[in-house]
């Protein structure tokens, strides 16, 4: 069934009449309106179903409930109502950030990641917390993929496990970092797009937003070392460094799995994200090479 969000706004009194809908770009997956009128400046997210067994899930409650626990923190949008079962299937409701993606202050996204540390994490899926359970997932993803030279090139630059240094607790993470999900506008930075959080190491948020993977998604040029430098120098947390340092290599091909499963799949059916994808993958190779000189 089509979803129109206007016979949502009506029978939930959301916004009144007048109200102009506009469909909003750059969600991968769900269909995004952003309504205003005179009482009324807010985001209708309506979830779909999408590819399962990927590194970003799509799970509705679980971003309904990280909303709740960061209101208040100048971290996320403020939520207004989560409706899970409509005829369009589950729906969230906040209010819109006006700003436009992240401007380049690195010092800004780590103060934002070091705001969210105190949130209870209770209640959101678990992932792995050692190099070791990282890669596995990483190996899941390899194994979806056709042997072609970069996941040859992947599988045998596969990292080996080590121990890492213990986390006191776990911290409700984003996990998709990227520029587009960092909205910069006149009440501040806020993180978007929180469909697939988790309860896990505050060190993975960290590395979504330094990866140069992920800023080339996100339509970016990877940071330079003294971007990265002046980040951790802001984040300023020498226990989340030693760990970033243990679980980067893992983390790497983890995202390198995700991004060669996807170049393949849309070699034909998007060849714009097709190149991307495949950029992606050549500069983790590259990260993992400058990690091991």
């Amino acid at each position: 069934m089509n979803f129109d969000p206007e016979d949502l706004i009506d029978a939930h009194n959301l916004a009144s009449r007048p109200y102009t809908v506009q469909r909003l770009r750059g969600g991968a997956w769900n269909e995004v309106f952003r309504v205003i009128s005179t009482d009324a400046d807010i985001v209708i997210k309506r979830f779909v179903t999408v590819l399962e067994g990927t590194l970003f899930p799509n799970l509705p409650h679980a971003e309904a409930l990280a909303l709740e626990r960061l209101s208040g923190l100048a971290v996320a949008p403020d939520p207004i109502r989560f409706f899970p079962e409509t005829n369009w299937g589950p729906v969230l409701v906040y209010r819109f950030h006006e700003g436009e993606s992240w401007s380049g202050n690195v010092g800004l996204v780590a103060d934002l990641l070091k705001r969210k540390l105190p949130v209870d994490a209770t209640g959101f899926r678990n992932v792995p917390l050692d190099p070791g359970g990282v890669t596995e997932e990483g190996d899941r993803l390899f194994a979806r993929c056709s042997d072609d030279r970069r996941v040859s090139r992947f599988q045998k630059a596969r990292p080996q496990a080590r121990p890492v240094p213990a986390l006191s607790r776990r911290s409700l993470i984003h996990t998709d970092v990227g520029p587009t999900n960092l909205i910069d506008g006149p009440k501040g930075l806020r993180l978007i797009d929180w469909q697939c959080p988790a309860a896990g190491d505050p060190a993975e948020d960290v590395f979504s937003f330094l990866t140069p993977a992920w800023q080339i998604l996100s339509f970016r040029d990877p940071l330079s070392a003294a971007e990265r430098n002046a980040f951790l120098q802001a984040y300023n947390d020498a226990a989340m460094e030693e760990r970033l340092n243990v679980l980067e290599p893992a983390f790497i091909y983890r995202a390198a799995g995700y991004c060669c499963l996807r170049y393949q799949l849309l070699e034909t059916a998007d060849p714009m994200w097709h190149a991307l994808y495949t950029r992606a993958a050549d500069a983790a190779l590259e990260r993992l090479a400058e990690i091991a000189s």
